[in-house]
């Protein structure tokens, strides 16, 4: 992931190829996060993949799939309770194109409240 870090491909080239070739390439990388995360939340590393799952929905703050992991690995790394914040910022996101979270996310954060002592 450090190499995704050092910013888009061939930033200072224009044309259509180079553009389309970055978007691919963008693509990929939050493709790739989001499984990066998903990897260390299954191997029980949880603080890291909260970490990697923000990375991947700052990059693409519209797609849910990314929100949802995140809440998932925040909740697994410091309780439950820490999913709440992390979908207040997703239904932030969807708002600013007239969208709201889908039933699926709503349901990941009731599951996620329930799991909470006396909560």
């Amino acid at each position: 992931m450090r190499l995704a870090g050092r910013g888009p491909f061939l930033p200072d080239v224009t044309g259509e190829a180079a553009a389309r070739r970055r978007d691919e390439l963008t693509a990929l990388v939050c493709e790739a996060r989001r499984d990066h995360a998903t990897a260390l939340l299954a191997a029980g590393h949880a603080a890291e993949a909260a970490a990697a799952a923000r990375a991947a929905a700052a990059a693409e703050p519209f797609r849910e799939d990314g929100w949802r992991l995140l809440m998932r690995a925040e909740a697994a790394a410091r309780g439950p309770a820490s999913a709440l914040p992390a979908y207040l910022e997703c239904a932030a996101a969807l708002r600013e194109v007239g969208l709201e979270p889908s039933a699926g996310t709503r349901e990941l954060l009731g599951r996620l409240r329930d799991a909470v002592p006396g909560g």
